[in-house]
């Protein structure tokens, strides 16, 4: 899939630039470059969620041992399947809020699944929040890898007035070369 973005460096950015000691505003670049980062991530997370095996159940996490157990299930869903640790757990940005805050006993929640998300714990805006989904993923390169046809580049499309126009892109796709090596977690 090809993921682009376009951004425009101002004729005035570029003179103040040249006749002032400030640099360059490259505050356009760095948008466009974000904004390609989101539309990478978000192609990640809809391919590992194609590549999932049936949803397990993502129980409460507002009480203390909710995430743990819920955790620990898709983590023994994957064993049983074949798939081998480390695993991974992604999350929105909301549910790792939740994650993190509940604590008993002085012991945080969070701590206790990182015992079972050995790969680590990623939070990522592009997981969907509305019904609350975690996925727990094998993410080994012999189950999942990113295939990248065309890397990063920047382009020069041409100008607008005085103003000069770019687009950056590169081709990418998440292969899914073992279905099931991702579990979703969601409220049924």
């Amino acid at each position: 899939e090809e993921l682009a973005q376009e951004f425009t460096l101002r004729a005035k950015h570029l003179a103040m630039a040249a006749q002032t000691p400030f640099g360059l505003d490259l505050g356009a670049v760095a948008i466009a470059a974000t904004r390609l980062a989101r539309a990478e991530d978000d192609l990640i997370v809809r391919g590992m969620r194609a590549a999932a095996g049936s949803p397990l159940p993502l129980g409460d996490w507002d009480t203390i041992g909710g995430p743990f157990r819920a955790v620990a299930d898709a983590t023994a869903h994957l064993r049983a399947s074949g798939f081998d640790a480390p695993f991974a757990l992604v999350m929105n940005p909301a549910a790792y809020a939740r994650l993190a805050s509940l604590m008993t006993e002085g012991r945080r929640e969070l701590d206790m699944v990182e015992t079972l998300a050995q790969a680590g714990v990623f939070q990522l805006p592009e997981v969907p929040s509305l019904g609350d989904e975690v996925l727990v993923v094998s993410p080994a390169a012999w189950n999942l890898d990113l295939v990248v046809g065309q890397d990063i580049a920047t382009a020069y499309t041409g100008n607008d007035g005085l103003d000069h126009c770019f687009r950056i892109f590169e081709t990418v796709a998440l292969r899914a070369k073992r279905p099931g090596a991702v579990v979703v977690l969601r409220h049924k």
